[in-house]
């Protein structure tokens, strides 16, 4: 494995994983998007240090070498994962040892060339002779490394059944042992090899396991444990010869002895890059109907929150693996109410509750097996959880909205339309500062602003909110430019600028740490959405609200979609996104100009097939006064009506006044439709309740 090597080719890597970005000079970040606009420089390389990039997106500040950046980007931890890609994505193979090539040239330059050709041939042959040699040799040794290690095995095996010491241990540990008998755990009185304790042995393989320290501390295991031997840590491969409907997969071998000892097959990774080799011994048994459930360790800090960078984070980093090569596979969220959390592993549930372990198992195998059936039984226990109040509705901080909807947003597909200039991504920005003011996460996926652009309009929001709430004069609220504009800052007084930075304090503190703004022209598609949905929920344990702005230009997930198929396909990925995280997804959506001028309708929404049927609740927004009154009948007068309304519009908004809009709820699932009327201050990127 070359891995100076891998960074001399980094440039050809980075052309495979993405494009140069609009300055020519570097490329699109691969883990942010950033660097894809007109100018805007995303990933560079840093002078001096051959195969090290650097992302100047705020938001991201990506600083590492090519392996560290195809390990974020492919979500690869170890290092022998990131190579091997790096290979994958160039067509070469960087695993490959070049070093006895490289001592071989430099051994030929060396030499005093006696008669060319024949010179060349005798080194040749000397070579190849004593690599034929090694290779004998090295066999040898692996053979004979192999019997010592199986007879060890055997030898610890057969001292288990009478050692009453090892026997008390495995039956705190909550292994019987009649299962320890059938797996060939075995004992060792003084396992030297850097414990110096007695040990249990156990086989991960023919020639290869894993010893055990027995020794406790007040009634608590130590985490001292030695792997020895040929593919060592994968324990449990041999129920893969008549594969399952279900199974588990566990890091710690004794959780895997624990499933076990509850009546269920499961797999031990044992960790490390163990979790690529069983992927791909999965994928080599073919085309099978085995669901794999993985149970991550619930490791937690000292302040009892969970430490979502190892075990969870783990646990999704095989199921990413696992998706990818095509296998069945769920990640169990060990933050969920049936496991308590004072469990770190699935032994320590075995141990102090057996019968709840053995119920928690078996809910995971009856769901698969009823929902390959069909029957509801299967879905009731999914239904139960989401009707006790788990998954509570999140006030949009508009109470007659709420009301329309409910309580406030469910998890689904929430659709916004409106025409253009109308306030779309103002209306959403407001609902997202008011969720994140409730210390609810969200995700603004921003297509067309920048990030910085969103956040003036928040603040400006908050200049206004300000003036409504104390009475005082609109004139110190702001605009967008008047927030972000410096040389506008320089001629505001000392009361004005404080009254800025107070609003700005206002959100630092109460709602930006809840609130994360990604930003991109084109190139953030459904499958970076979930992702990004994945790292959110093992850095904090919570699904985001998420929000598009908006549909008709989220990437395409196919170049040869049109844009009525690729605005299906996305609509309907965003739809199984809520459905997977149980979280409400807002998609904000344009009009086709035919209906700028007609009441909002379903028919108004831009490529509407998928956006009318997948949604769960379609809102539109227009100008009060947009439906048909009695004095319509008149094609012409209507005519005039609408246009006088929106003149007078737009004179309002000049001035600083606010419009009068109209949010509709053409479909809802979940309840009845209905509408309510906002005040829209445009000037000062406002909604209020009317």
């Amino acid at each position: 494995m070359d891995i100076q090597e891998v960074k001399r080719y980094s440039e050809e890597i980075l052309d495979a994983m993405t494009t140069r970005d609009g300055s020519k000079k570097g490329y699109v970040c691969p883990v942010c998007g950033s660097g894809s606009g007109k100018h805007g420089t995303g990933l560079v390389p840093v002078k001096g240090k051959t195969g090290y990039y650097h992302c100047f997106n705020a938001g991201c500040e990506f600083h590492g070498d090519i392996l560290e950046l195809i390990g974020q980007t492919f979500h690869l931890q170890e290092t022998v994962d990131q190579v091997r890609k790096a290979g994958e994505l160039i067509h070469r193979d960087f695993l490959k040892d070049n070093s006895r090539d490289k001592n071989q040239w430099f051994n030929d330059k060396s030499k005093k060339k006696v008669s060319g050709k024949e010179n060349k041939n005798m080194v040749e042959n000397k070579d190849n002779q004593t690599a034929d040699k090694n290779e004998v040799l090295n066999q040898d040794n692996l053979k004979k490394e192999q019997a010592e290690i199986r007879a060890y095995m055997e030898a610890a095996a057969a001292a288990l059944p009478t050692s009453e010491n090892a026997l008390q241990y495995l039956e705190w540990r909550g292994i019987s042992k009649e299962k320890a008998l059938k797996y060939k755990l075995g004992y060792v009185p003084h396992y030297a090899d850097g414990m110096n304790t007695q040990a249990i042995i156990i086989p991960t393989g023919r020639y290869s396991y894993m010893a055990r320290s027995m020794d406790t501390d007040d009634g608590s295991r130590k985490v001292r444990k030695k792997k020895v031997g040929d593919r060592a840590g994968i324990f449990g491969m041999g129920i893969m010869n008549n594969p399952p409907p279900v199974a588990f997969i566990v890091e710690g071998e004794f959780d895997k002895l624990s499933i076990n000892e509850a009546g269920f097959p499961a797999i031990a990774t044992g960790g490390g890059t163990s979790k690529r080799e069983l992927v791909e011994r999965i994928k080599a048994k073919g085309n099978i109907d085995t669901t794999f459930y993985i149970i991550p360790d619930n490791d937690k800090l000292e302040n009892g929150q969970p430490d979502l960078n190892k075990g969870i984070k783990a646990g999704n980093d095989l199921l990413a693996m696992m998706q990818e090569a095509g296998i069945k596979a769920e990640l169990v969220d060990v933050l969920a109410e049936d496991w308590p959390q004072r469990y770190k592993d699935c032994n320590d549930f075995l141990q102090d509750d057996r019968g709840g372990f053995i119920k928690f198992l078996e809910k995971r195998r009856y769901a698969v097996e009823e929902k390959a059936l069909g029957r509801v039984s299967g879905y009731m226990q999914d239904f139960i959880h989401q009707i006790s109040g788990n998954t509570p509705p999140v006030s949009t901080g508009y109470t007659d909205l709420d009301t329309l909807l409910e309580d406030g947003l469910h998890p689904g597909l929430i659709v916004i339309g409106a025409i253009s200039s109308l306030g779309k991504t103002t209306f959403c920005l407001n609902v997202a500062d008011m969720l994140a003011m409730q210390g609810k996460d969200v995700l603004f996926y921003s297509l067309e602003m920048s990030k910085f652009e969103l956040m003036a309009k928040i603040i400006s929001r908050r200049t206004a909110i300000k003036c409504l709430q104390n009475g005082a004069d609109m004139s110190m609220a702001k605009t967008n430019l008047g927030i972000s504009d410096f040389k506008r800052w320089e001629g505001y007084k000392k009361p004005v600028k404080e009254f800025i930075q107070g609003c700005m304090s206002d959100f630092e503190e109460k709602a930006s740490r809840y609130l994360s703004i990604r930003e991109g022209m084109q190139t953030i598609g459904t499958e970076q959405i979930r992702q990004e949905i994945q790292k959110h929920r093992y850095h904090t344990g919570r699904s985001p609200v998420i929000i598009v702005d908006y549909l008709q230009i989220l990437k395409s997930p196919d170049v040869h979609l049109t844009d009525k198929q690729k605005t299906d396909e996305n609509v309907t990925e965003l739809k199984r996104i809520s459905r997977d995280y149980n979280t409400p997804v807002i998609g904000i959506s344009s009009f086709n100009r035919d209906n700028y001028k007609e009441p909002v309708s379903m028919s108004a929404f831009k490529e509407s097939g998928a956006i009318e049927y997948t949604s769960d609740v379609l809102i539109g927004l227009q100008f009060a006064g947009m439906d048909y009154q009695e004095d319509d009948t008149n094609e012409k007068k209507r005519n005039k009506r609408i246009r006088e309304l929106f003149k007078e519009n737009e004179v309002r908004a000049r001035k600083g006044a606010s419009i009068p809009i109209q949010c509709k709820i053409l479909k809802n699932r979940s309840g009845g439709k209905g509408s309510c009327v906002f005040d829209y201050f445009p000037m000062f990127n406002l909604y209020v309740e009317g």
